[in-house]
């Protein structure tokens, strides 16, 4: 079965659309800069790529909601039984879970419960009607492509007729605090991949993406803007936070062949390698998971 992409919403610091992000790539203008929504007393860099104007009560829950609302009317569809699949961090603790959290730190009970991660997922799918299998995953920077695993399989299994999958994150103080604490974040701009890197910028936003089989896209005219063609996922489970130094968990020989046998694709045809944590000081190699899954060499971008 092919799979392919019909409908793409995005909210980022750059805008609201593919487009908004696409330009800010092209002009080179970075999203990074101070006046963030919350206190910056004590954190090591106040400066964070933050949305403009976005709901401070329940932010997931909106970033999700705006990206979804475009994928699904740029994909033409009816929710019905479309499944919704998200990937995130930090799901709802920037905002209820935080806002729950200091008032327990304060000796009050808290007059919000925080739920949990998967708050802004039930939130979305009930009022957009996704009436679909519904997932949340947590798997840090992995998130939201493990996401597109997990939608390629219920496509698969004919567990529903197309799935959004998203990924979403926001900040708040919370986050970028926890950040500061691990010593993962930038003096000033990040410089990914450069010797002189000391950390990363924190950012939010969110990317929904509408999957469906091709023969149902094709049968009821829809434009077809990529295709997925094979997931493969795989872990090293070496540390809580950090990867192996040589890229082995990535370069693990059961994603390449996962990814290759659902697409049917040629060992050599892998062609890019996107690595996690190219700003931060982590002493590995992502390169070295293009030499140990194919053919080549693979470019790598963060």
């Amino acid at each position: 079965m092919r799979l392919v992409v019909t409908g793409l919403g995005a909210i980022s610091p750059a805008g609201r659309g593919p487009g908004a992000v696409l330009a800010a790539l092209a002009d080179g203008r970075t999203a990074v800069r101070e006046g963030v929504p919350y206190p910056t007393e004590g954190l090591p860099n106040p400066r964070a790529a933050f949305v403009a104007g976005l709901p401070q009560d329940r932010p997931a829950e909106a970033l999700l909601a705006d990206a979804v609302a475009d994928a699904l009317h740029a994909a033409g569809i009816a929710p019905g039984a479309a499944g919704l699949v998200v990937g995130t961090s930090s799901g709802n603790r920037s905002g209820p879970w935080e806002r729950w959290h200091r008032e327990v730190l304060a000796g009050r009970d808290g007059d919000e419960a925080p739920g949990a991660r998967d708050v802004p997922t039930a939130a979305v799918a009930a009022r957009f009607g996704l009436g679909g299998p519904r997932a949340t995953l947590s798997v840090a920077c992995a998130s939201g492509t493990a996401a597109l695993a997990v939608a390629s399989g219920w496509l698969w299994d004919g567990s529903c007729e197309a799935v959004v999958a998203a990924g979403v994150d926001a900040l708040s103080l919370f986050v970028h605090a926890g950040f500061g604490g691990l010593g993962a974040l930038c003096s000033g701009l990040p410089h990914p991949f450069r010797a002189d890197r000391d950390g990363l910028a924190l950012g939010e936003g969110a990317a929904a993406l509408v999957i469906e089989p091709a023969a149902r896209a094709e049968a009821r005219g829809a434009t077809v803007l990529a295709e997925l063609r094979g997931c493969g996922l795989s872990c090293d489970a070496r540390h809580m936070t950090a990867p192996h130094r040589e890229g082995r968990g990535v370069a693990a020989p059961s994603a390449p062949r996962c990814r290759r046998r659902r697409s049917r694709l040629p060992r050599s045809t892998s062609s890019r390698c996107t690595a996690r944590a190219p700003a931060t000081t982590t002493p590995w190699r992502p390169t070295r998971c293009g030499r140990s899954s194919t053919s080549g060499r693979w470019p790598c971008t963060g």
